[in-house]
């Protein structure tokens, strides 16, 4: 009886998994979209309608903006696209200098739209997955936010991605989208203050520790420096193959409050970007931008700009596409 009794209760929960399986997949599917490839996943928060139009949306593992636009551009319309991390993503999408932008050239007389493909934590080849989803929709300019400091998290998606399709026994639960989202959830700490400290001080990982760590190892550091330049490489090709121009906005920091007096640093990211400009590739530098104002206010954290900075970095944008002839509101 008590075999009996066992075995109607595994089949009660096997049932009960399978039907939240189905659950999840039939309507949170697009919740789920790319949860566990975390960034990797191509078609995560893409979502293309019959009428013709794009939805960005947040999809588990892409959280952008929400958005819709044309997936063809509305003739006369310049389509301005950003791709790049948390920086130029902006406090909100309605702020961030993508729509700002937009905003500036439609007032100067040539309509215009902003897109922000822009995702917190994305490194050079999460970046590259984007863009090249994001060439299919036909931008009038592509503009590259150049950055390196997101290379650790590249990694680290990339390796859970690669452990999460991995058919060792060990993932066969995993494959549950409800299973992998309650292993998450202890991983990502949503109920991690509920499980016992003796637990946690065996599984604990901190990813601050961790990224120091690795931010101190000369070879490491060299060998993501290696790729954020290649990959970004590719990215600026792959875009100018397809005849569209590509600006580059190379990142800049500002030094703790402790440092007196505070200074912008571009980390090299202003030299190498001018290594990639010729025809139909342009450089506008942080750095420059703002080193000749009051910065400080201009910044929300080391990296992150307020309102205000992207505000500037707007105008400055709108001012080297028509100061280099990139476009004409005159002759739109």
């Amino acid at each position: 009886m008590a075999v009996s009794f066992l075995s109607r209760g595994f089949l009660f929960c096997l049932a009960l998994l399978i039907g939240s399986e189905c659950v999840a997949r039939s309507f949170f599917a697009r919740r789920f979209q790319g949860r566990f490839e975390y960034g990797y996943d191509p078609n995560a928060g893409f979502q293309e309608t019959a009428e013709g139009y794009v939805n960005l949306t947040r999809a588990g593992g892409r959280r952008f903006f929400p958005q819709r636009f044309r997936k063809e551009p509305t003739p006369g319309t310049y389509r301005i696209l950003v791709v790049g991390d948390s920086v130029p993503r902006g406090p909100s999408f309605k702020e961030s200098y993508a729509c700002k932008t937009a905003e500036m050239l439609s007032a100067m007389g040539l309509p215009a739209e902003g897109i922000n493909m822009c995702l917190g934590g994305n490194g050079v080849r999460r970046n590259r997955i984007v863009l090249e989803r994001a060439l299919k929709y036909r931008p009038s300019l592509v503009i590259l936010h150049l950055n390196d400091s997101n290379e650790f998290e590249d990694e680290r998606e990339w390796q859970r991605a690669v452990s999460n399709s991995s058919w060792k026994p060990e993932n066969w639960l995993r494959k549950s989208s409800i299973v992998a989202g309650i292993h998450e959830a202890k991983t990502e700490q949503l109920y991690w203050k509920w499980i016992p400290m003796a637990i946690r001080s065996k599984e604990m990982i901190n990813d601050a520790d961790a990224e120091l760590q690795s931010h101190a190892d000369a070879r490491q550091e060299s060998e993501w420096k290696n790729r954020v330049e290649s990959v970004f490489r590719d990215s600026v090709e792959a875009t100018k193959a397809l005849g569209i121009p590509v600006l580059i906005i190379s990142q800049c920091t500002i030094a703790p409050a402790s440092e007196k007096p505070r200074f912008l640093s571009d980390h090299g990211l202003d030299a190498y970007a001018r290594t990639l400009t010729g025809p139909g590739v342009f450089h506008l530098s942080m750095k420059e931008t703002l080193s000749a104002l009051d910065y400080t206010p201009l910044f929300a954290d080391s990296s992150h700009l307020r309102p205000e900075g992207h505000q500037i970095l707007s105008r400055a944008i709108a001012n080297l596409l028509t100061e280099r002839k990139i476009i004409d509101p005159k002759n739109p």
